[in-house]
């Protein structure tokens, strides 16, 4: 039996509505894109990205190359929208460097202590 991750991700993902099987003039196309999520799966566990920046810039050529090759009706340019607009959520608000990441902390534990001060005030 195969696991959910090795079928495409437009064969299981309705955007909420019933599931739709892609054409074969999709599947055509998604199969002349060289880079797929299924690729970028298999650098992840390999440990090949030595940067977020570079595993972001390989997901966005993936929503780039759907977006230009197929119409905004078609489901698999639908799920793509949909799974760009989680990714570009998710991905937009992680720290890229240790610096980032250091500031994000500080931040974080300044609005802590702020919070902190104003229940001893309260009392």
């Amino acid at each position: 039996m195969k696991n959910k991750l090795s079928y495409p991700f437009h064969d299981y993902l309705g955007a909420g509505l019933t599931i739709m099987r892609p054409t074969n003039a999709d599947r055509e196309a998604e199969n002349r894109c060289k880079l797929t999520l299924k690729k970028i799966k298999e650098n992840l566990i390999k440990d090949r990205y030595k940067k977020m920046q570079d595993f972001g810039n390989d997901v966005n050529e993936v929503w780039k190359y759907v977006f230009n090759n197929f119409k905004d009706n078609s489901i698999l340019f639908i799920s793509t929208k949909i799974l760009s607009d989680w990714f570009k959520s998710k991905f937009d608000n992680r720290p890229r460097t240790e610096t980032e990441k250091w500031i994000k902390d500080a931040q974080q534990l300044q609005i802590d202590l702020d919070n902190l001060i104003k229940s001893f005030d309260k009392k």
